[in-house]
């Protein structure tokens, strides 16, 4: 079996193998490079030969915060995949230094281009402890940098009040998975965009920064916000790893157990 998330090159190929093939995932790259076609019509070629795969895969496994994926005829819908982490906030705060009794903020970037006066913004917020993970950090600047050999991300996650980033599936899903607020900003030119925000406003606390006040380091004033935001209209069913584990045992179980011992 291939399962795939979601290049189509490995499900054509099984498809003239005649093995069984999944895909997984939130989008299909259809519909990412469909809006190429107004500034480049070649593009019309690629997304016609994505969405030619995927009408011949056996199943789709359609991830959280997804399109319609339409061009997929077979589909199962996946509930959150991510699992709580496990908090470890005194061991955090052996390795940093940060005072447990405070507030928590995890800066949740791989990047974020900030200068050095928005760096010392941020520093000075003296009623919170702020954190980063590698490989984002600013050396003596006193924003806590956790490397990822301290602990898992979804644990460092568990740890901390509230989470400061951009929306993407995998921090959308952890925060969700750890019940944790969200203080998200703009994403430009990320198709996903709205889907997530839709998520967002669905199934976290959260408080919306502008980018100009995130790039100044200017905290504060949603620092605040979030303390009041409403609760999370929703909650999303878990389980969706265990359900997709599933799925692909009960096909592989279809071709024979002398096939897959």
């Amino acid at each position: 079996m291939v399962v795939a998330d979601l290049p189509a090159i490995p499900l054509a190929a099984a498809q003239r193998a005649g093995i069984p093939n999944m895909a997984t995932g939130n989008f299909g790259w259809d519909w990412i490079y469909s809006e190429f076609i107004g500034h480049d019509p070649r593009w019309q070629t690629y997304v016609d030969k994505f969405a030619q795969t995927y009408r011949q895969t056996d199943l789709l496994l359609r991830q959280p915060f997804a399109e319609p994926m339409a061009a997929f005829p077979n589909q199962i819908d996946l509930p959150l995949l991510a699992k709580p982490g496990n908090a470890c906030r005194n061991l955090l705060a052996e390795a940093t230094g940060a005072d447990p009794a405070k507030p928590w903020v995890l800066l949740s970037f791989t990047t974020l281009n900030l200068a050095a006066d928005a760096i010392a913004q941020i520093s000075h917020i003296d009623m919170y402890e702020i954190f980063t993970v590698e490989p984002l950090e600013w050396p003596g600047s006193g924003i806590h940098a956790l490397s990822r050999s301290t602990a898992p991300f979804s644990d460092v996650l568990a740890s901390v009040d509230v989470v400061v980033t951009k929306p993407g599936f995998g921090i959308l899903s952890e925060c969700i998975a750890n019940d944790k607020p969200i203080i998200y900003s703009a994403r430009e030119n990320f198709r996903e965009y709205s889907i997530l925000v839709e998520a967002i406003e669905r199934y976290c606390k959260q408080a919306f920064i502008p980018n100009r006040e995130l790039y100044a380091g200017d905290l504060g004033r949603v620092l605040e916000e979030i303390k009041t935001a409403p609760e999370p209209k929703e909650t999303m069913p878990r389980g969706g790893s265990e359900l997709a584990a599933s799925e692909i045992l009960k096909r592989l179980n279809r071709r024979g157990r002398r096939s897959f011992p």
